[in-house]
């Protein structure tokens, strides 16, 4: 749907002030796909943007539907005899859509949110209508008298369709869940760094394990990748606390995994972390003085210069929650994940910690946001830090069986890291934005397989609203 920003981007494309409301479509991970669309007037950036590309054709096309109303009720209304037809939910009934209902033809529409035209017509001018109240103009009170049993409806919905191709050269694997409609590939404007995917948790990234006993105790070995995870009953049997596979893998077709979204979608490669790996304290850093304290990390080179961003712009990381066996013999109840930005000099830093507390287990993926700078104590800096130095990000995580600190990291849980995303907000640009926005309208991720060519559609519904 059109969202707020959109409706200013196309007005001022309407009287020439800007070329282009709609040139690219942009895909992404973090919404949860749904067979009921809601309303995405507010929304000003996908949840998870994973790319964008052009458009490439444009057309209008009309749509039809037959649908059977639900319930068709004789009342009266201001001493009138009317029949309210219920339409169902879940359809793509909406504004600007033309209905006609079978068997109206001597009937008055007398609902305001819905316009009359002549023989039966009627054009819906609000978006949440789910019924239709029309007047009996003909003298009866029995709706079976008048109607068939089946009240068929149908429906026309013309609709601008916008197409952008994926091309085969794109080798990435994506799983979809929501898409945006944007009026450039990138805001040329943006203050400072615009919104960009720094980590993609790929094994060409050079992962690196530190697995630490104590200061003058510890190890760094190479994130190792890979094939092969699982045994014949679809139990993880590697005993890294980290390591790297690839979303397409066996493990991930389990109907069970795929129901609880389980399945990574950025990209093809998933760095998998052991739920016991770190270990965090109430104030929000890995213990040193707990019994069984871990504070192993994976890192990663990296530069992020940051310094010009407002204190609004975001971090989002993406990842999934996986069972390491089929039946764990646990229950999570809070995941830790702290990213660590670290200066060249190697002790200035600013560590960034997501907490979940409140997991849905039957909806494993997630995507967590913090705010750039923070003031809360879920941020800490040194006082030093400088983000034009930065040079290294470390990784801490942890799944636990409470959600107070103190509680036991689970070794049978995995958080697989799907990517990292930086998120600019302050947007000054008044010609840039997020001009539509829809979920995929399934029960699942729709699946760009790695290396094959596939089209977008994005579809705008035409017709007129009494809504300015």
């Amino acid at each position: 749907m059109i969202t707020l920003t959109g409706r200013d981007i196309i007005s001022k494309y309407l009287i020439g002030q800007t070329t282009s409301f709609a040139s690219h479509i942009a895909i992404g991970c973090g919404a949860t796909p749904s067979t009921t669309l809601g309303n995405y007037a507010s929304k000003t950036e996908l949840d998870f943007e994973m790319d964008r590309f052009p458009i490439t054709s444009r057309s209008i096309v009309v749509d039809s539907l037959t649908l059977a109303a639900n319930t068709v009720q004789a009342t009266t209304v201001d001493g009138q005899n009317v029949f309210i037809f219920t339409i169902p939910s879940g359809n793509q009934f909406g504004f600007g859509s033309t209905i006609y209902v079978t068997g109206a033809d001597n009937f008055t529409n007398m609902d305001p949110p819905v316009s009359t035209n002549a023989n039966g017509y009627f054009t819906i001018l609000n978006a949440s209508s789910t019924t239709i109240t029309v007047l009996d103009s003909t003298g009866g009170t029995d709706p079976d008298t008048l109607f068939d049993q089946t009240i068929s409806i149908f429906g026309y919905v013309p609709q601008i369709v916008m197409v952008a191709e994926i091309p085969s050269t794109i080798t990435n694997r994506y799983g979809i869940t929501e898409f945006g409609l944007y009026p450039s590939g990138t805001n040329t404007y943006a203050n400072g760094q615009d919104s960009y995917i720094p980590v993609n948790f790929t094994q060409n990234e050079k992962w690196t394990y530190l697995e630490y006993a104590s200061p003058t105790n510890y190890n760094f070995s190479d994130v190792p990748y890979y094939s092969v995870i699982t045994d014949a009953t679809n139990n993880i049997i590697k005993t890294d606390k980290a390591f790297i596979s690839n979303a397409e893998n066996t493990f991930f077709k389990d109907s069970s995994r795929i129901s609880r979204n389980e399945v990574p979608r950025f990209q093809s490669d998933v760095l998998f972390l052991a739920g016991d790996m770190s270990r965090f304290s109430g104030d929000l850093t890995p213990d040193p003085n707990h019994p069984t304290f871990t504070l192993n990390y994976v890192s990663v080179p990296i530069t992020m210069n940051l310094d010009e961003n407002s204190e609004n712009d975001e971090l989002r990381v993406a990842f999934s929650l996986i069972n390491k066996n089929a039946t764990p013999s646990t229950t999570p109840a809070s995941i830790n994940i702290m990213l660590e930005f670290v200066n060249q000099n190697g002790s200035d830093s600013a560590k960034y910690h997501f907490r979940l507390t409140n997991l849905d287990l039957n909806n494993r993926y997630s995507v967590l946001t913090l705010k750039l700078q923070d003031t809360s104590t879920l941020t800490s800096r040194t006082q030093n830090f400088n983000w034009k130095s930065v040079r290294t990000l470390k990784i801490y995580s942890s799944v636990e069986d409470a959600t107070n600190y103190g509680g036991n990291a689970l070794s049978d849980y995995t958080i697989c890291l799907d990517a990292l995303r930086f998120e600019n907000k302050s947007n000054t640009n008044p010609l840039y934005g997020l001009t539509g926005y829809t979920i995929a309208k399934s029960d699942s991720p729709i699946v760009k397989d790695a290396g094959t060519m596939n089209l977008i559609e994005f579809k705008f519904a035409t017709g007129v609203t009494a809504y300015v």
